[in-house]
């Protein structure tokens, strides 16, 4: 019994890790090269400069809930539309984390 929970939990942690690594990529593509106003110009254009750094963003972002404030909002703000990808983003992790219960 507890093997066979170990391994759905397994399973469940590699979906996660796979929509992760997926919005991690979509978001290096386009976000990559967004212009920012402020002092977080290095830290955001770092943070979306390669898949590695942006999964470990990401990981911080949709499952820790911290750090929205520094890359994120400066960028719904400058561009509205991003918001669909961070909502889509942070929809498909918790619900992913959802099915896990």
């Amino acid at each position: 019994l507890f093997r066979c929970a170990l391994r759905a939990m397994f399973w469940g942690f590699v979906l996660i890790i796979l929509l992760i690594i997926f919005w991690s990529v979509i978001s290096v593509e386009f976000l990559s090269d967004f212009e920012y106003d402020g002092e977080e110009v290095n830290a955001c254009n770092q943070k979306f400069s390669r898949v590695y750094i942006a999964t470990i963003y990401f990981f911080q972002v949709l499952v820790v809930g911290d750090d929205w404030a520094t890359c994120i909002n400066p960028m719904v703000v400058e561009k509205p539309p991003t918001i669909i990808f961070f909502g889509i983003a942070l929809v498909s992790v918790q619900l992913g984390f959802m099915n896990l219960i």
